[in-house]
Parts: structure tokens; sequence; C-alpha cells
């Protein structure tokens, strides 16, 4: 078990686990286009079995979901109540090698770059593996069915909404940064 505590760490090990595994799966509340982390997804589009990513408050960037427009093994919750939030990374070679990176990163730019982030990554050599492997994998798939692809409409249409959102997201991430700095 590893604890990570710097964007600089959570980046660098992801890239590292993105490398080291044949499988990705994840569920993710939002999905951006961070450089670094979407070349390496988009160059291993063929290793992702069900990834899942939010839509709410219009936080995933459009060009996350036409990178991966054609990928169905790329999903999406438009859900209109509650908030999807979850942050759960599960990198697969086999039952006795893998990894999980759980915390509060989303996938997205500030995550990975400057946001100050809290996460875990749980092996399969850690205590119980098989049985977190087992449960990490049931909460995926229960999310994977309700999850849907996206179309090329609807992409237009949510790129439409999210330029009208965007105003509001850079000021509710600059009233995000002061208090950061203030607390």
């Amino acid at each position: 078990m590893k604890l990570i505590t710097t964007s600089a760490s959570l980046k660098s090990n992801f890239l590292r686990l993105l490398d080291s595994y044949k499988e990705y799966y994840w569920l993710t509340a939002w999905a951006g286009v961070e450089p670094d982390i979407l070349e390496a997804l988009s160059n291993n589009k063929k290793r992702i079995k069900q990834i899942v990513a939010g839509l709410h408050f219009y936080q995933t960037h459009p060009d996350f979901i036409k990178t991966f427009l054609d990928t169905e093994t790329v999903k999406y919750i438009k859900q209109t109540q509650g908030t999807f939030h979850p942050k759960m990374y599960l990198f697969y070679n086999s039952d006795d090698e893998w990894e999980v990176l759980i915390g509060s990163a989303n996938l997205t730019k500030p995550a990975f770059n400057n946001n100050t982030e809290i996460s875990t990554i749980i092996t399969a050599e850690d205590a119980n593996g098989d049985f977190n492997l087992s449960r990490i994998l049931k909460e995926i798939d229960s999310v994977w069915n309700e999850a849907s692809l996206f179309t090329e409409k609807e992409l237009s249409d949510y790129r439409k909404a999210w330029k009208d959102h965007k105003p509001k997201i850079i000021v509710f991430q600059e009233i995000m940064e002061i208090m950061r700095k203030h607390i």
C-alpha cells in the first residue's frame, strides 16, 4: 500500500501504471485533457476494458469524449440526480498482479499538475487482495451497467452546454484557489 500526496507523485505513478498493466478499469467523476495522461491513454485504447466518467457540472472536457467517441469501452454517467463522484483506477494484468489507485483525484489536468490530492495505491499483495479485487470489479461492473456511450449529436449538445458553463467553472476554480491559499 502506498500513500500519494503530491500531484507530481500522482502523475508519475499514474503514468507508470498505464505503462505496466494490460487492462484498465476506471471510475472517475470527471475526465479532462491532461496532455501526458490523455496521450498515454489514447495510445493504449486496446487496454481499456471499462472506463466510466461522469458529466456533472460540465467538468468532463468535450475533447476527452471526442478522443474516445469510437471506443465502446468508455462510457458516461449522464444521471441528473445526485452526483457521480468516484475516483477509482484499477490497473490489471492478472488476479495476482494488479494495482488500484483510489482517492480524491479526478482524471483532470489540475489533479495531475497543481491540485492538492490524496490517493492510495492498493496492490494484489496487500491484505485481503482477492477480496479487494472482487469488490472493486463488482462495483465497476455495477456502474458500467448504468453508463452509456456518447453519440456525435450528444457530444455536439454537450460541447455547447460545456462552453455555456465554462465561465461559471472558471469562477468556481478561482474561488477554490483563493480558499486554498487562505486556509
